[in-house]
Parts: structure tokens; sequence; C-alpha cells
């Protein structure tokens, strides 16, 4: 694995975004191999609990990510995406780092149903602290 050599910046997206993250996103459905259609993407610009963001690499646009904040007040990561030219160099890492964390403290808190969980993982000790059943 190579190494960064700019800083990752996460960016609240604006309207003014919101053309190029329905393409990225578009295209990461793609790639996925999942239906393209964003019936919910619309709503990231009329609802005050989502939140779409821009992941750059120095000034280059590297990703995306798409969360809200749901009806237990926790917020939740609907789509997290990098580009391919900015994997395999720690660019996913630091950015959800820095989506995940805030000078320390986590900002979003994960809830993970016992059937994702493998038999290995299901000790609540074994688990991330960000991570909660």
């Amino acid at each position: 694995m190579s190494t960064l050599l700019a800083p990752i910046t996460i960016e609240l997206g604006t309207q003014d975004h919101r053309l190029a993250i329905e393409s990225m996103l578009h295209a990461y459905l793609s790639e996925l191999g999942a239906s393209t259609e964003c019936p919910y993407l619309d709503l990231y610009w009329r609802e005050n609990a989502r939140f779409p963001y821009l992941i750059r690499v120095g000034s280059d646009l590297a990703g995306f990510a798409l969360a809200r904040k749901n009806e237990r007040d926790r917020f939740e990561i609907a789509e997290f995406c990098v580009f391919a030219h900015f994997r395999r160099v720690g660019a996913g890492s630091a950015a959800a780092a820095k989506l995940f964390i805030e000078d320390g403290v986590p900002v979003f808190h994960f809830s993970v149903p016992d059937s994702i969980l493998s038999a290995q993982h299901r000790d609540a000790n074994s688990l991330h602290p960000g991570l909660q059943r």
C-alpha cells in the first residue's frame, strides 16, 4: 500500500455539489452492480437530518459519503465511496476516521444486527468501541 501525499478533507456538500454527488453515486452503484436508481438522493437537499459529504485528497475530489441522523438521534452512513484511483493509499481509512471521529470523540455510532456479525465477533467485548448492538 502506498501512502497519501496530500491531506484528506471532508466537506459538507451544498446544492452546488448536487450534480457531482449524483454522478458519483451513479458510478458507485454501477461499480457495485446495484440499481442506479437513487430515489432517496433528493432528500439530502430537503431534510435537515441528511448530510452529503465530499471527500478530497488535497484539492482532488476522491469520493463521497451520504449520512443521516436516524429517529434514535444516531448518525448512519448510507453510502461511502472512495474512487479507485485513491484506494489502497489510505484515503478511505483517513476519510472514515475524519467522518467517524471528531476531536477524539466518536461522531457516528453503529448498530450492527447479530445476524450480520460472524460468530467470532458476537462477543460485545470484541466490538470496536464505536460499535453498538
